[in-house]
């Protein structure tokens, strides 16, 4: 019910150049009329040998049912990718592929939520992401947008709180992404334990994908420095 803020910093594999690196900035504007709310988020990544920059604003519309909320949000929002394969080393006796030509692309898209959440338990589906860009056809590799519901992206996420107001809580969730292919998909398993007065937060979270992702073991340690300010690393 009031201004957050969210900054949010990952890499991957340390020890290797090129791998991706990711930083995140989120704010959440609540107005006077509490049915309506707005969010941004800006971000900036490197892949290999791509660099993107995307951002996005966000609507919500809340609908009070007793003591239960049910919010249902749009975005709207654009990527612009930058992709210098000249950072890539190709074998100077063979032809080069014509995929792997510099290009700079910008791709609008649209996304949609709907959240059903108390303070004991929550349950969200969204399309974060309606639009994909593919290559057509492998003879001309032209790129563009496609609408097809069976590309777009998917996201379910529940979970529950269980414990008393002042004391020790537990806090088990899921989160599962459909992410374009029969193959690309995540599942994580997460649980949290929250102690002294919500000023600690530890858990662990354990995800499964299919053929582009292997097993991970996640650890999560979280700190409530006080009502404004939460701090958090994994691991």
């Amino acid at each position: 019910d009031g201004l957050s803020l969210s900054a949010h910093y990952a890499k991957v594999w340390t020890g290797i150049s090129g791998m991706p690196e990711q930083e995140l900035l989120s704010a959440h504007f609540p107005m006077k009329n509490d049915k309506i709310a707005f969010g941004m988020i800006l971000g900036n990544r490197n892949i290999g040998s791509e660099h993107a920059m995307f951002g996005s604003v966000d609507y919500t519309f809340r609908i009070h049912l007793k003591k239960n909320i049910l919010a249902l949000g749009l975005r709207a929002g654009v990527d612009y990718k930058d992709e210098n394969f000249n950072q890539l080393y190709f074998d100077p006796n063979m032809p080069q592929d014509p995929v792997f030509v510099n290009n700079t692309r910008v791709e609008p898209n649209a996304g949609f939520g709907i959240y059903y959440y108390s303070t004991r338990f929550f349950a969200g589906l969204s399309i974060p992401t309606m639009v994909t860009y593919k290559f057509s056809d492998t003879v001309s590799y032209s790129y563009g947008p496609t609408l097809q519901p069976r590309f777009a992206h998917y996201m379910f996420t529940g979970g529950v709180l269980i414990g008393k107001k002042d004391g020790f809580k537990w806090r088990p969730s899921i989160l599962a992404q459909y992410l374009g292919t029969v193959e690309d998909y995540r599942l994580d398993i997460n649980s949290m334990f929250i102690f002294l007065k919500d000023k600690i937060w530890l858990g662990a979270s354990y995800r499964m994908g299919g053929n582009s992702i292997s097993s991970q073991i996640v650890g999560i340690l979280e700190f409530k420095l006080n009502e404004q300010f939460m701090a958090g690393y994994s691991y």
